[in-house]
């Protein structure tokens, strides 16, 4: 049923959450915060043609559909899978193309453009927001429509993540259709004369679109071992689906893995289905904390995993770890460093850095998080010509649709 016209939609949505959250098995619910767009984006026909095109799946599942007096749109499914919706989502992203909204990369804004509920478990936050999204409208003394102001899902993300809600999480995981969460994003060589050339695409699920989509007010870093954990169901979810999805390969790749992850036997299945797709190098990228916490089982893993063709890199160093560990010592093949404009690179720390990029071999060491022109050039004058970021993505030409990958 949609629910438009002169009536109170923010009080019918209320109504609605409070009904549906006492049984809400098998309900799913989108918000599309559409007062973001441009104004010339957020005409009155446009906002009709998202709906008219949300319309359908609603009648089919007897759910819902609110155009909010700010011309957001909420609406609610029953018994439909995460692909029909996303479906319509993707064509109203193509809509509205030419709006930052529709392109925002992922950490950026409080909302990005779609925001997703499974109300089996999270009625609690679909009812917060439909009683905020009240009490803004009734907040706006002209009762004309306006902005919704960025209270978005990272300010209230301050809940601790317990094993209760990652056990939920998990079993969601499970089953979820994760292509809406992976992320690319590459990595180029730039010549003297600036042109960038990719190396290699990173693929990487998107942590903050993953908890902006299934757990909007939860903290998943605030428990370090907890969130350990969640990467590694991650990681073997994504290999189990990586081989089937229908992803660019004509360029070697990059993954974020957890070392056990390695030694399980999901990567052996992964390892098998893969090279009957490609034969393009893979580059399985490592965090500090995961390596130097079981040196034995690293070098027992880069050894396995090398021995089948695959390369190594350790992730998330900064400028004050990169120059204590010596590339070749650990058998990296990469190292990858994360710039920071906050960084202490006074002349003898940046003379340390040249050093240690030059002993680790300039087309070895990638410089990640370039968000700017200043970070390009800092990394080429340490003798650095690998680089990851938006600013890189920027150069190629390529659509920012996940930012900054979230490291394990």
């Amino acid at each position: 049923m949609q629910q438009t016209g002169p009536v109170d939609q923010e009080a019918l949505l209320a109504e609605f959450a409070g009904q549906v959250c006492k049984n809400p098995e098998g309900y799913h619910a989108v918000h599309l915060p559409l007062s973001r767009l441009k104004a010339q984006n957020r005409r009155d026909h446009h906002i009709r043609i998202a709906a008219n095109s949300l319309e359908p799946l609603v009648d089919r599942t007897d759910g819902a559909l609110f155009v909010l007096s700010n011309k957001d749109i909420v609406a609610a499914f029953r018994d439909v899978t995460v692909s029909e919706v996303d479906e319509v989502v993707v064509k109203l992203r193509y809509l509205f193309s030419d709006d930052p909204l529709a392109n925002e990369a992922d950490g950026e804004g409080d909302t990005g453009f779609c925001t997703w509920y499974d109300l089996s478990w999270q009625h609690g936050a679909f009812s917060r927001l439909a009683s905020d999204l009240r009490k803004h409208a009734n907040a706006r003394p002209d009762g004309l429509p306006g902005d919704l102001p960025r209270q978005g899902h990272r300010a209230e993300a301050n809940e601790p993540l317990t094993p209760e809600r990652l056990s939920r999480l998990e079993a969601h995981i499970q089953s979820a259709d994760l292509s809406p969460l992976i992320r690319r994003q590459s990595v180029c060589a730039i010549s003297k004369d600036g042109s960038p050339t990719p190396v290699f695409r990173e693929l990487f699920v998107s942590i903050n679109e993953l908890r902006r989509t299934m757990l909007p007010t939860v903290d998943l870093a605030s428990d370090r071992w907890l969130f350990q954990r969640l990467t590694k169901v991650l990681d073997q979810r994504l290999m189990r689906v990586l081989p089937e999805m229908d992803i660019e390969l004509s360029i070697a790749t990059s993954i974020n893995v957890n070392i056990s992850t390695l030694l399980s036997p999901a990567f052996l299945q992964f390892d098998r289905k893969l090279r009957a797709i490609t034969e393009k190098t893979f580059v399985l990228e490592l965090q500090p904390i995961d390596v130097f916490g079981d040196m034995g089982a690293y070098m027992f893993a880069r050894d396995f995993v090398r021995n089948r063709g695959y390369r190594v890199c350790m992730d998330s160093l900064n400028h004050l770890t990169f120059p204590l560990v010596d590339r070749r010592q650990f058998g990296f093949d990469f190292e990858k460093v994360l710039w920071s404009p906050d960084g202490d690179f006074n002349e003898r720390r940046r003379d340390a850095l040249a050093t240690t990029v030059k002993a680790a071999g300039t087309a070895r060491v990638i410089m990640a998080h370039c968000d700017s022109q200043n970070a390009l050039e800092f990394g080429q004058s340490i003798g650095i010509t690998l680089f990851q970021g938006w600013h890189i993505d920027n150069m190629i030409g390529q659509p920012i649709n996940g930012g900054t990958p979230t490291t394990h």
